[in-house]
């Protein structure tokens, strides 16, 4: 495979990520309030920020699925892209080394961090 179609399924697979992982967070809370709580996290007194935070993951996820159609027009956007999956973790392993978050939680950042790495890759090698 070359570079150009490797770094196109690339973000179309990172826009799946995004896209699965809202859709599952947001309709696993309306189905079972309580599920935060098998991220070792307690159930919120309102569900509007959490809701509001996987609205934004999906959003990302259509920013990975335009940059896949035109990796050229949208590459600068590759930097953001890497500093929030990175972002993503660093929060993740805080909050997990301080309690608040479980190793199930602490893994689905880990495929964030790699995100970010190969975010980082396109944006040095991509002309």
């Amino acid at each position: 495979m070359d570079k150009i179609n490797y770094y196109k399924y690339m973000f179309v697979i990172a826009a799946l990520w995004n896209w699965v992982i809202a859709v599952i967070m947001i309709l696993l809370t309306i189905v079972s309030p309580s599920s935060t709580k098998d991220f070792g996290m307690e159930v919120p007194p309102t569900w509007f920020f959490f809701h509001m935070l996987y609205f934004f993951v999906f959003l990302f996820g259509l920013f990975f699925f335009v940059t896949s159609r035109d990796m050229e027009k949208y590459h600068k956007l590759a930097s953001i892209f890497v500093l929030e999956k990175v972002g993503v973790f660093i929060i993740a392993l805080i909050y997990y080394m301080m309690g608040h978050f479980n190793e199930g939680g602490l893994l689905i950042a880990i495929g964030d961090l790699i995100f970010g790495i190969l975010f980082l890759e396109f944006l040095v090698n991509f002309k």
